[in-house]
């Protein structure tokens, strides 16, 4: 019928054509008194879908009702659990915009587009996963990556020096450690189908790379940064391996994503084995610190005069520089000497800011001499 129409019709636009025919369809089974669709103003339809603490209802209804059923989760948490529902991560959206869950926004297929099958056309109502790129920018300044600039009335983010990498040793280490961070967020936006969206903060972290690298060298802006080690910012290092000194060069690399990994088969299914198989570790789960043996909270701070409990196990030795024969990377780790530390000073060690009595010099614990209280974790 549409093709007929369009011959005939050719400077009418198809969508025009196709609402009009919605429209005779409609009028036409009026007239055989037939029902074209449901109209019931009562029908209601609740869908619900948790993960861990993070919950999504979808509701079929007016919007009256939604803000009802919100109103009774919050006083029934409160009421039976004792705890309370954060007010920004909560709220009622209209499906049309996208709903946020797990770090995603989900959107419907909304644009009437056929697929034609074999035997019949059908709509496609597959979920689209989309990244929230605004909220991801303002995660990572929170994170100390990106700031605020503002211009007039125009806000923007912005790349700044991340502060607590400027001290490490070495200026490949901070490389690494960027890298690291992008790889985290390229596996974890990997089911996305629009990988681009990305883009921005990948520049923002290129250039937040090269303000951190610059400020160890007391300089002051990316350009430089740019200027000496390439857009890149390719860092050449030398490690000895055998009695040899080996030359290696690490550089800023954005993660290549898959596009849409959710697109598998039986993914949207509930089957999920194909993503377990690569990111589940094999063998038995080793301790990276103490808190196998004891927990670090039931031991006062090791800096002296400090009143607290302490909160975190610190490595005096670097887990990386830590260096054994014949042992496993993991296990040197956990066999490092470790000091149990308030969050306070642990934050001001991992920062560089820490001013007190050498860390070396405390007494300290490893995996043969940690003192076993009532509280030992088995």
């Amino acid at each position: 019928m549409l093709e007929s129409i369009k011959k005939h019709a050719p400077d009418i636009n198809r969508k025009k054509i196709r609402l009009a025919l919605r429209e005779v369809r409609k009028q036409q089974a009026a007239q055989d008194k037939i029902k074209y669709y449901a109209d019931d103003p009562n029908h209601r339809k609740l869908w619900y879908e948790r993960y861990a603490d993070d919950m999504l209802l979808g509701l079929i209804g007016p919007k009256e009702d939604a803000l009802a059923i919100l109103k009774e989760i919050e006083v029934a948490v409160e009421k039976e659990l004792k705890m309370r529902i954060h007010p920004e991560k909560s709220g009622v959206e209209h499906h049309s915009d996208g709903v946020l869950f797990l770090g995603y926004r989900l959107l419907g297929n909304y644009d009437a587009k056929m697929n034609y099958g074999k035997t019949q056309r059908h709509l496609s109502n597959r979920i689209k996963f989309s990244i929230p790129t605004k909220r991801l920018l303002k995660r990572y300044m929170n994170k100390g990556f990106l700031q605020i600039a503002k211009k007039g009335k125009n806000i923007k983010y912005v790349a700044r020096r991340v502060d607590k990498w400027i001290f490490l040793p070495e200026d490949f280490e901070v490389v690494k450690r960027f890298n690291a961070v992008m790889r985290g967020i390229a596996n974890y936006y990997c089911g996305s189908e629009y990988p681009s969206a990305l883009n921005e903060l990948w520049e923002l972290m290129r250039r937040s790379l090269a303000l951190t690298l610059v400020h160890r060298h007391k300089k002051r802006t990316a350009k430089a940064g740019f200027q000496k080690w390439g857009r890149d910012l390719k860092i050449r290092y030398e490690v000895q391996k055998k009695g040899k000194t080996e030359e290696r060069h690490v550089c800023f690399e954005i993660p290549k994503i898959t596009y849409g990994k959710f697109k598998r088969p039986g993914a949207l299914q509930g089957e999920m084995s194909w993503l377990m198989i690569s990111t589940t570790p094999k063998g038995a789960v080793f301790p990276k610190t103490l808190s196998g043996i004891v927990s670090a909270s039931e031991l006062p701070c090791a800096i002296p005069h400090c009143p607290n409990m302490a909160n975190e196990w610190h490595h005096i030795t670097p887990r990386k520089r830590a260096k054994r024969k014949d042992r496993r990377a993991i296990d040197i780790a956990y066999q490092t000497r470790q000091l149990p530390v308030c969050t306070a000073h642990h934050n001001l060690i991992t920062n560089g800011k820490y001013d007190g009595p050498s860390l070396r010099k405390l007494p300290a614990y490893d995996a043969g001499n940690v003192p076993r209280n009532k509280g030992v974790k088995s």
